[in-house]
């Protein structure tokens, strides 16, 4: 890692971009001191080690990636890994706002799972099943890269989330992402405003692989559980979606995927 006292310091920081720089130990303990951090990104280096309990304490952090490493031992539970799942060990965007409850209390009595998140055979009354996990999952994922709930007013009268994304994709995709995730997009010097949706397809991998993860989202949320996928598939193409974004990232420093 570079000088830590000094990265220390920067108490005001607020986006920290450290990816693919081949550093290797643990994360200093001089970071704690970094609060009022909106962005970490530390992916692809060879950082081991456990993740520092630190980060918990980071109640402004919205995007947090620390893909590609070595850690090891327990992820943490509280702060911005309390909603954690296979997710955020792939180092994708956890929104702030973003809550997964085990239980809705307003639910109707017999509704099993959360409004919004459920399934719509569980309101049919379905036992719980592996693919009503799936449904929710992608919900979930649909919500995280869109940064709308379920639930939100807008989804009402027919429109869903999952018809909100579906009713996008391909052309309108920069329309309902997340304006966090875009910032991606314009960091790396991809130009937005006034670029047709198709063009900006074939110019940016991060839109690229984010419809990718839409498109999954969509094939999991379907209404017939039949049509849905199962989990470890849902996880193996997540995991070549990450690989294939940050591929030319490991290829120019020389490691082989």
């Amino acid at each position: 890692m570079p000088d830590n006292d000094n990265l220390g310091g920067c108490v005001s920081l607020e986006k920290l971009f450290l990816e693919g720089n081949l550093f290797e130990g643990s994360i200093p303990s001089s970071l704690s001191s970094l609060r009022g951090l909106e962005a970490l990104d530390l992916s692809d280096n060879n950082l081991s080690g456990g993740i520092p309990e630190f980060l918990v304490n980071f109640r402004g952090l919205k995007y947090l990636n620390l893909s590609f490493n070595d850690f090891e031992g327990v992820l943490p539970s509280e702060g911005v890994f309390k909603n954690a799942s296979v997710m955020s060990d792939l180092g994708f965007h956890l929104p702030p706002h973003l809550e997964v409850q085990k239980e809705d209390k307003a639910a109707p009595p017999g509704l099993r799972g959360t409004i919004g998140y459920a399934p719509p055979e569980y309101g049919m009354g379905s036992e719980l099943s592996t693919k009503g996990d799936v449904y929710s999952y992608d919900i979930l994922l649909l919500e995280m890269f869109t940064g709308r709930r379920p639930t939100d007013e807008r989804f009402k009268e027919g429109l869903s989330l999952h018809n909100f994304v579906k009713e996008a994709l391909p052309d309108r995709l920069v329309e309902i992402i997340d304006p966090f995730l875009l910032q991606e997009s314009v960091r790396e010097g991809t130009t937005i405003e006034n670029t047709p949706g198709a063009d900006i397809m074939r110019s940016d991998r991060n839109l690229q692989g984010t419809n990718s993860i839409f498109e999954l989202g969509l094939t999991c949320s379907a209404d017939s559980p039949s049509e849905r996928i199962d989990m470890s598939d849902v996880v193996t193409k997540l995991c070549y979606v990450q690989d294939k974004l940050l591929r030319p990232t490991r290829l120019q420093h020389g490691i082989q995927t």
